[in-house]
């Protein structure tokens, strides 16, 4: 409705300026009286400032299909919007021009009855009819011009003119027709010249362009799309991105969040964390630790510091649902092993707090550890609380409760006697008594949600991949108790049995899900229990072995059968409509790659918005944050990202983020800040 009034209104302005002069010239019919060539151009340019004024707040007044293609090309505007947007605009086009011809229609009667010389005052015609190319050349660089100065104009980083915007783009409008108007018309908005060439069909001038076998009208039509485009690529390639990033008293300091005050975040777009499309512009005020407003009709508080990203994308924190902070895999099997066994609890937590730095700095503000050893997990969690040390929010399993034997029995591979007997933890249990007690030993010692191996894994030994490992009974049990505590419990599992049980015992999330059949997708879907891929634990995998890196030949035929079922399955269970919650199983995978996780599930079919969404609002949603994380609304946590131009042309900008703000305070900014 906005941008159907606001080009309304520019044509009743525009149309109706033409036709006074036109209708109530003197000479023969179509002179135009002295001086009228002026009035006409400050006539367009003070429409458009009025349509601007009309479609502002609501839509960014396009008010021309030429400038929302440009728009959708260069700056992320939806191009699911571009088609409404240009029809919009056409109609409101169509109806102005038959308000100025129903007020001037006895004018029209008494000065060309026929309605034979006057569509001109509706539509433009190319002065040189035989060479349409002069209009075409005409039309091109008007519009070029247009869509470069009003990105200019608009542009904060470039001396922004506030409220005097409209004004600005309205002198635009007039200069270049005192200046390129004269061969065309400069109508450089197919809009605003197929609208009123319709209506001039539909009203009966028989000169029309349209109908009248000259077939002129397409050049005021497909001239200003391609100018426009060529507008916005110019300035952007020759003047943006040489503009300084605006900085407006902005400390990056790492006082407490509630030191900030209120900070504005200004980007070209905004994924929000639940919505199918991007907003365009993106604004976020953050006051404190919390935000305070979302949208570009945000109140900005006089003082407020500002950061306009330009070219980017903001979106909350991503979430990633299964790390493991305390080690990282190496390409030989039999090193980590005895790393394992020669680094002291001490040396590697100091290590896993590298690896939550590098893990925030890409733009991870929350993780969930599902499984350490000598409570690396829960030390780090809280050092990281007490601001000790930087890393993302943490919620932490303590260790993966397992099966005598099974994947996650920390004795399991090694000779009997060669560990001290005191090696067994109490997350090794068995029975349904057994895994509650489980899981208290864990909730006592700091847990925040249970984890469980539910199936063989790949890197440990003396098991099978997708073998079950605990009995029905078992399962109910723990994930009773592990709810009962008011925990969500995540369960490890390759094979299809040993998923099939967690799911009946009301499991919250399979982990992996390797070799899960349709009926295991099905019970998914029926409960609401989500996936979590880790397809970068694999990718990992496969790039090492690809390099000659050395495993255990046990575990590289559990790896490799791992790798053939895991994308097959990934795929099946997005097209079924399992629910998709991002985790990369960093630690299995390199800290710090775990956006890459966001190019492999699109690979297998997850649409690019729905790939964001599983590290935002899906993965709040499984960890229990929905009330505080995973959308940018008033009144939740500060945790925001941003990464350059658009994610959803392109997954793997996810990969290049540029700002990171945790709880409103600011970890990692670009450079130029």
């Amino acid at each position: 409705m906005a941008e159907f009034l606001g080009t309304m209104v520019l044509l009743m302005f525009g149309a109706g300026v033409v036709a006074s002069v036109v209708l109530f010239g003197t000479g023969t019919p179509g002179e135009i009286v002295n001086g009228g060539f002026t009035n006409i151009n400050f006539a367009w340019g003070l429409g458009v400032t009025m349509g601007i004024f009309v479609a502002g707040k609501v839509t960014g007044a396009h008010l021309n299909p030429a400038v929302t293609v440009a728009l959708a090309v260069r700056r992320g505007f939806p191009w699911g919007k571009v088609l409404p947007y240009s029809l919009a605009q056409t109609a409101g086009a169509f109806a102005g021009a038959a308000v100025v011809f129903l007020g001037y229609h006895a004018a029209f009667l008494k000065f060309d009855p026929a309605l034979e010389k006057t569509a001109g005052i509706f539509c433009t015609f190319p002065t040189f009819p035989a060479t349409p190319a002069s209009g075409w050349i005409d039309q091109i660089i008007g519009t070029a011009l247009l869509v470069l100065l009003v990105l200019a104009i608009t542009d904060e980083k470039n001396q922004p003119v506030g409220w005097f915007t409209p004004f600005a783009v309205g002198l635009v409008v007039v200069a270049i027709g005192m200046s390129w108007g004269s061969l065309h018309g400069y109508a450089i908005n197919p809009a605003r010249d197929l609208g009123p060439r319709l209506f001039t069909v539909a009203a009966g001038f028989r000169n029309n362009g349209l109908t009248d076998g000259t077939g002129v009208f397409w050049v005021p039509l497909i001239g200003p799309l391609i100018g426009g485009v060529v507008g916005a690529v110019v300035y952007d390639f020759g003047i943006r991105r040489y503009l300084p990033v605006v900085m407006t008293a902005l400390v990056l300091s790492a006082a407490p969040a509630q030191a900030q005050g209120v900070t504005v975040l200004k980007a070209a777009r905004l994924f929000d964390g639940r919505s199918e499309t991007l907003q365009t512009p993106g604004v976020v005020v953050v006051n404190g630790a919390r935000i305070e407003s979302v949208g570009p009709q945000s109140a900005i508080p006089a003082g407020s510091k500002v950061i306009d990203l330009g070219d980017a994308t903001l979106s909350p924190g991503f979430m990633d649902s299964h790390t493991h902070m305390r080690f990282e895999r190496s390409a030989d099997s039999r090193d980590d092993r005895i790393r394992q066994l020669e680094e002291s609890a001490a040396e590697r937590a100091l290590i896993a707090a590298t690896y939550a730095r590098k893990t925030l700095m890409a733009g991870f503000t929350t993780v969930r550890d599902l499984g350490g050893a000598d409570f690396i997990d829960v030390g780090l969690r809280n050092a990281i609380n007490k601001g000790y040390t930087e890393g993302p929010r943490m919620l932490v399993a303590v260790r993966s409760i397992c099966t005598l034997g099974g994947h996650c029995d920390g004795t399991n591979g090694y000779r009997f006697g060669f560990l001290h007997p005191d090696a067994m933890m109490p997350n090794v249990a068995s029975g349904p008594d057994g895994m509650r007690n489980a899981v208290r030993w864990a909730v006592k010692f700091g847990a925040d949600v249970i984890k469980v191996t539910a199936s063989g894994g790949v890197l440990s030994l003396n098991d099978d991949v997708d073998s079950p490992q605990l009995t029905q009974e078992e399962l109910n049990a723990l994930v009773d108790e592990a709810h009962s505590k008011r925990k969500k419990a995540a369960a490890h599992s390759h094979g299809a049995e040993a998923a099939k049980r967690a799911i009946r015992a009301g499991i919250d999330s399979i982990e992996h899900g390797s070799f899960l059949d349709d009926e295991a997708l099905r019970m998914m879907v029926d409960k609401g229990t989500y996936l979590v891929p880790t397809l970068m634990a694999v990718e990992s995998i496969r790039e090492q072995l690809a390099k000659g890196g050395r495993m255990d030949p046990r575990t590289e035929r559990k790896a490799r059968l791992a790798m053939d079922a895991l994308d097959v399955t990934v795929s099946k269970a997005i097209r079924m409509g399992v629910k998709i919650a991002f985790g990369t199983d960093s630690g299995v995978s390199q800290h710090g790659r775990n956006a890459e996780e966001f190019r492999l599930m699109a690979g297998r079919g997850l649409k690019p918005i729905d790939a964001l969404k599983s590290a935002t609002s899906g993965a709040a949603e499984l960890l229990g944050l929905s009330d505080r994380l995973g959308t940018l609304q008033a009144g939740k946590l500060a945790d925001i990202v941003a990464m350059p131009g658009n994610p959803l042309q392109d997954i793997r900008a996810t990969e290049r983020v540029t700002l990171v703000i945790r709880e409103g305070r600011v970890v990692k900014a670009p450079a130029r800040l």
